[in-house]
């Protein structure tokens, strides 16, 4: 089976839950946008434990985790995977670097 075959089947068989997928995701980034701004405001703003700390830095961690998700299932769902990565270059070089 080649690759284009292969993104064929998986098309065909997720067509149908795109758009529902997509708006899940659309107010999901709402959410953790306005929950990153709050935190970075409360890290930078207020006095922190170490033990606070160090949950902030995981709760932010998730934040960019999302958005590695997000940008992946949004490629998932793409039907011109070429024509995606160069619409949103930044955002390829962003996941990946925050990846690593």
């Amino acid at each position: 089976m080649s690759i284009e075959s292969f993104r064929e089947w998986v098309n065909l068989r997720i067509f149908k839950s795109k758009s529902m997928v997509m708006n899940v995701f659309d107010v999901l980034s709402i959410v953790v946008a306005l929950l990153g701004v709050t935190l970075i405001v409360y890290i930078f703003g207020f006095q922190q434990s170490l033990e606070n700390h160090l949950v902030q830095l995981l709760m932010l961690k998730i934040v960019f985790a999302y958005y590695m998700l997000n940008y992946f299932v949004r490629f998932l769902y793409t039907f011109e995977p070429g024509n995606f990565f160069q619409a949103n270059p930044f955002r390829m070089d962003l996941a990946f670097t925050i990846g690593n």
